[in-house]
């Protein structure tokens, strides 16, 4: 995610019918709120709660060997990880769970895949 430089945010004023002193460049001026309200939450609160659990090993013991071959040839096909394709079922099937790129941080665009 790219931030914008700080020269192009507006200015900010804590309360709207305080004066402030004037400034030497020429901004805008929002409130508080209005920044707020205008834009989204970076994370949702399942997202934040998922990323804070503790991780747990998950096996599947005793299915045949080619099933775990398709799985992680699957998983290569749509550049994937395991458990990244794991979590995408699910969700497939109506779990309702947070998409693998958003549980670990580390995991993001480029990241998290079979190649990287």
């Amino acid at each position: 995610m790219k931030l914008p430089s700080p020269k192009s945010l507006p200015a900010i004023k804590l309360e709207p019918d305080v004066e402030a002193e004037p400034e030497s460049r020429p901004a805008a001026t929002v409130t508080v709120h209005e920044i707020a309200a205008a834009s989204p939450a970076l994370l949702d609160s399942q997202t934040v709660q998922v990323r804070r659990e503790p991780r747990v090993r998950l096996a599947i013991n005793h299915l045949p060997q080619s099933y775990k071959r398709a799985f992680q040839e699957k998983a290569r096909e749509l550049s994937m990880t395991d458990k990244g394709l794991f979590i995408e079922m699910m969700r497939h099937f109506g779990l309702d769970v947070v998409p693998a790129d958003q549980i670990d941080g580390r995991i993001g665009p480029g990241r998290g895949t079979a190649a990287g």
